[in-house]
């Protein structure tokens, strides 16, 4: 993180996407719960973290273990007017990640 971004802060918009078997979902706890999804993101906000590929793979591993179900994950974050000499949009990090379901061998 510039100097400049310390002082001043950055604004950010963040993407999260998340993906479950919709054939696994028999009840309202079967999906994601987008109010515990955004808590994730807005906690990792909160704590100073000098890379956002780091902040990225931090989310990830949270949403992950949180919401076990989850099948695909895909997060962006866009850091705004970054401070580069230059006029630009913003700056981003993404991930994207298929997950494989675990296979249960019959008892």
């Amino acid at each position: 993180m510039y100097a400049e971004e310390t002082l001043l802060g950055s604004y950010f918009l963040v993407t999260a996407k998340v993906g479950i078997d919709p054939i696994a979902i028999s009840s309202i706890n079967d999906t994601i719960d987008y109010e515990q999804l955004l808590f994730i993101i807005k906690t990792h906000f909160e704590k100073p973290t000098a890379l956002l590929e780091e902040l990225i793979t931090r989310i990830e591993k949270d949403i992950l273990d949180k919401f076990e179900q989850s099948r695909y994950i895909y997060l962006s974050i866009q850091k705004m007017n970054p401070p580069l000499g230059v006029e630009v949009e913003c700056s981003e990090v993404s991930l994207e990640r298929h997950l494989i379901p675990p296979i249960h061998s019959p008892i």
